[in-house]
């Protein structure tokens, strides 16, 4: 029995040799036992595997093989479980038959709660004629370290078959495959190589996902790729950093082969992978369809609630893809799952043969189900959300209070009730009653500087000569007119009449637009001053 300590005491080797007959090592032959793997004071990692190589010979350096011996294992002081050798060329051993015997070791217990923690490999084998031998070698087990593994899990898309200028809904979703928690990291999305989004997750537990919910609208057809990558940034240290992105490939359709209704929508999962999708049937409301042209619509958004009879049923549109925020009414009848679809329109709808008057905000068209779900016999109190930047009331000189929402029904427009019902820093927010639903138009009356621009441009009218250019200015007097019929005495001529005259009128416009802007009044003072001494020029010249 042969043993070595290295320089701090410890075991370093162990060599025992079976001697069982009495005779010197010189004349006996004996089994000879060599640790190749592990070495003197290893350090191993928990879970991670570790080669164990022996070297087995004969007193006179021949190899053993595995046909003479009873055994050869290893045991572990950590309490891991016994491990058998093999000289197979399988089981870590490039060549069978050579003495070499090996085998994966993959340290799984640390005794104490240190790390690392130390450890001893007991390697011992026993020969039928040349007996027993054993080494033994220490080293120490560290715990393996907690680290995250960030992929991209999903990536799903509603509709699934989308057409060119329709809204897409798109979902990322991103998951930590690691053992450990990730600290905050930044996921990209890109289509056709183009950023289309970026956000940021704040940091994601070993074992968790997240999703998130985009909007992106293709201006084009064809085949487009989908590419989203995880911490872009390579902030976060991970046990692998080459799954970090996903690409997916996905077909538009082009505007023109789009139909008139679709018979079933799909939406994005609420998992990573496939979409959830939804059929109209003959006892529900169904998905319905759009009678407007898809190369006018500019953007869509869906929206879906299952209809009962006795509910208040409110369709919302959380995703802000277009104006209106929200559709709700009173349900008569049960129309099951029900599909509402808003259309934001590049131009006046298809649908209408003109515009009511006003500026207009938005051209829209909202249907609710298949045709008949929204019908007065089937829904009552319906009312419809809908919102305008202020940007747009500021610069466009309108006041909220004009602002106003048409119907297209029966071959005419509809004035609906209007109210505004709040505002945020961005959006002023207005609701509507209305009696049904197809094709709207949200306007605003004009501003007042713009109100008085046209009154000034509609009163001033081009002189001419004779009575038409009195009937022109005046309208019609009292009695004849023709200018024969004209009495001097009647008719003041003289500028101070003129002047009075238009005195007179400017009174009677201040009386009619009292609480006006006082810029407003000037003007209107200025143009009656002008429209009397013309007057007066021309029943100079017929006297």
């Amino acid at each position: 029995m042969t043993a070595s300590i290295d320089g701090v005491g410890q075991i370093a080797a162990w060599d025992v040799k079976g001697n069982e007959d009495g005779k010197s090592p010189e004349e006996t032959d004996y089994l000879h036992l060599e640790i190749l793997s592990p070495k003197l004071n290893f350090t191993v990692i928990q879970g991670t595997p570790e080669l164990i190589s022996v070297n087995i010979t004969n007193s006179s350096g021949i190899p053993v093989r595995s046909s003479g011996l009873k055994y050869i294992k290893t045991n572990f002081s950590n309490g891991d479980p016994e491990l058998q050798l093999f000289d197979d060329g399988i089981h870590g051993d490039t060549v069978a038959g050579d003495g070499i015997f090996s085998n994966q070791w993959i340290p799984a217990n640390a005794i104490t709660g240190k790390s690392p923690a130390s450890c001893i490999l007991r390697i011992s084998a026993d020969h039928e004629s040349l007996g027993f031998a054993e080494q033994i070698v220490s080293g120490t087990i560290s715990r393996k370290s907690a680290i995250p593994d960030l992929v991209i899990e999903g990536i799903s898309w509603g509709p699934a078959n989308p057409y060119e200028n329709e809204n897409i809904i798109f979902r990322i979703t991103s998951a930590n495959m690691g053992s450990g928690p990730s600290e905050a990291f930044t996921v990209k999305c890109y289509i056709s190589g183009n950023e289309v989004y970026s956000y940021i997750i704040p940091e994601l537990k070993a074992g968790s996902n997240n999703s998130i919910t985009f909007n992106w609208v293709p201006t084009a057809s064809g085949s487009m790729e989908i590419k989203a990558i995880v911490d872009t940034e390579n902030k976060v240290s991970e046990s692998d950093e080459g799954n970090n992105e996903k690409t997916i490939t996905f077909n538009v359709k082009s505007a023109d082969s789009s139909s008139t209704s679709d018979s079933s929508t799909s939406y994005p999962s609420t998992s990573g992978g496939s979409g959830r999708k939804s059929s109209s049937g003959s006892s529900g409301g169904g998905a319905g369809g759009s009678p407007e042209p898809a190369n006018n619509v500019r953007i869509k958004e869906l929206s879906q609630q299952f209809i009962t009879s006795g509910n208040y049923v409110k369709f919302a549109f959380p995703k802000n893809a277009t104006c209106i925020t929200y559709v709700a009414f009173d349900s008569r009848r049960t129309a099951g799952k029900t599909t509402t679809i808003v259309e934001m329109l590049k131009k006046k709808s298809t649908l209408v043969p003109e515009l009511p008057s006003g500026k207009v905000y938005e051209n829209l068209n909202v249907w609710v189900g298949n045709k008949g779900t929204a019908s007065p016999e089937n829904i009552k109190n319906a009312v419809l959300g809908f919102r305008i930047e202020k940007s747009w009331i500021s610069s466009n000189d309108v006041d909220s209070a004009s602002i106003r929402l048409w119907r297209f029904s029966s071959g005419k427009w509809e004035e609906l009730s209007t109210r505004k019902s709040g505002e945020d820093d961005r959006y002023t927010y207005f609701e509507a009653e209305t009696p049904g639903f197809s094709s709207f138009v949200i306007t605003a009356l004009p501003g007042e500087n713009e109100a008085v621009e046209k009154a000034a441009e509609a009163s001033i009218v081009p002189s001419s000569e004779g009575s038409d250019g009195i009937g022109a200015l005046f309208g019609k007097l009292p009695g004849k007119q023709d200018s024969d019929s004209l009495e001097p005495s009647k008719i003041s001529l003289n500028g101070s009449s003129s002047n009075l005259e238009a005195s007179s009128i400017a009174s009677e416009a201040d009386k009619r637009i009292t609480g006006r802007e006082v810029k407003t009044v000037l003007v209107l003072i200025v143009l009656f001053s002008v429209t009397g001494f013309l007057g007066s020029l021309i029943l100079r010249k017929q006297n």
